[in-house]
């Protein structure tokens, strides 16, 4: 599929990828209940349901404070690996927790429809989004801020295995690159 076979060439996104997911949701917690216990709570119920991430094991740390605004990191472990989230508490004694590194099904779709049409740009044709898999959601971002596809050359059948690389945790903005020859 690459112009230039012998060559990996990464295209940086020109407008920004408008990610819906990295799904997000909030619990209020009551006294006796902290705010890690609350957000462990989240992560292994609505998140984990939401993203189709099974069951998983949360770990939060107790954040600095119980300030307004505070955020702390938690970790879980999961079949798809280590996966992070940020916890933040909010007013009302809300803790809103998001993924920092699982995409959901819309956001994976998203990113494939985007890396095809950048694709095309770079070879001059129209793409269909349907060339691209990414296999089935939730994925995984690796630490490295990538994960891998396939993309099929429309001209031959031809598959190439396709890095996506977001620039940074903001996840609006990707990189694709396309391995240097197929992998069948």
């Amino acid at each position: 599929m690459p112009t230039h076979p012998h060559r990996r060439r990464p295209i940086r996104l020109a407008p920004p990828i408008l990610l819906t997911g990295l799904i997000a949701t909030g619990c209020s917690f009551t006294l006796g209940d902290t705010a890690e216990s609350v957000a462990e709570e989240v992560i292994e119920g609505d998140l984990a349901e939401g993203a189709g991430l099974g069951t998983i094991e949360a770990t939060c740390p107790a954040p600095p404070d119980q300030d307004l605004g505070t955020t702390f990191e938690c970790t879980a472990t999961s079949d798809l690996g280590d996966l992070r989230f940020i916890a933040e508490i909010q007013e009302d004694d809300v803790v809103f927790v998001r993924p920092l590194n699982v995409m959901d099904e819309a956001d994976l779709s998203a990113v494939e429809e985007t890396a095809t049409g950048l694709l095309g740009q770079m070879v001059g044709i129209e793409l269909d989004p349907a060339l691209m898999d990414c296999g089935p959601a939730p994925v995984r971002i690796e630490d490295d801020l990538s994960f891998t596809c396939e993309m099929t050359d429309p001209s031959n059948d031809d598959v190439y295995e396709a890095t996506i690389t977001f620039a940074d945790e903001q996840f609006d903005q990707i990189d694709v690159a396309l391995s240097e020859e197929p992998i069948r």
